[in-house]
């Protein structure tokens, strides 16, 4: 999941497509949003269950731990742009004494075990050239990343396969599991 913008006001009231339309036009409020994205996510995950956000979680340390501390399961953050730079954000427990974020990193490979790297996940689309079949792979990576919105990342015309935007307005405002991507990687047919 991407860019959950929680707390972000603009996101349900100013920000908008290239059609016009706004971002998050199905919510009259970020409250409304915000409270939709918390009950999406914890419908689907376990206190188990291991969750990469990939970057704009919230703007401040203070919204972070707001909302995190309402969320169900191990989150790991991509870091976005909108996301607070202090250490802190990222490095306090939960009142069970388990870390907030397992992970705070910028960018995380997955594939299936002991095989190549089936995508990579950051919060900005990669550079066409680094999702390239080189360095001794034998397939292009797929990029799977947030930041755009609604948006899609284009090869001329056409939309790039190569590419899928995690964020939450393209998803039902939920958490996708792993085997939801892959199956959208072999869909394209990468």
């Amino acid at each position: 999941m991407s860019d959950p913008h929680f707390g972000h006001r603009n996101m349900t009231e100013k920000f908008t497509t290239d059609d016009g339309r706004r971002v998050r036009h199905e919510f009259q409020t970020v409250e409304e949003c915000d409270e939709a994205i918390i009950a999406n996510c914890n419908a689907v995950l376990q206190p188990d269950s291991k969750i990469y956000c990939i970057g704009d979680f919230a703007f401040s340390s203070d919204t972070v731990i707001k909302y995190r501390k309402r969320l169900i399961g191990n989150w790991s953050i991509i870091l976005g742009n909108h996301d607070p730079s202090d250490v802190d954000a990222w490095a306090w427990r939960m009142p069970d004494g388990r870390r907030a974020f397992r992970k705070v990193q910028s960018l995380e490979n997955f594939g299936p075990q002991k095989q190549e790297t089936l995508f990579t996940v950051c919060h900005y689309p990669l550079h066409p050239m680094c999702l390239s079949v080189h360095h001794g792979r034998k397939r292009q990576l797929v990029c799977v990343h947030g930041h755009e919105h609604r948006t899609k990342v284009m090869d001329g015309a056409q939309e790039d396969p190569r590419y899928i935007n995690l964020c939450v307005e393209n998803w039902g405002y939920r958490p996708l599991h792993y085997d939801e991507i892959a199956a959208e990687i072999k869909k394209r047919g990468l």
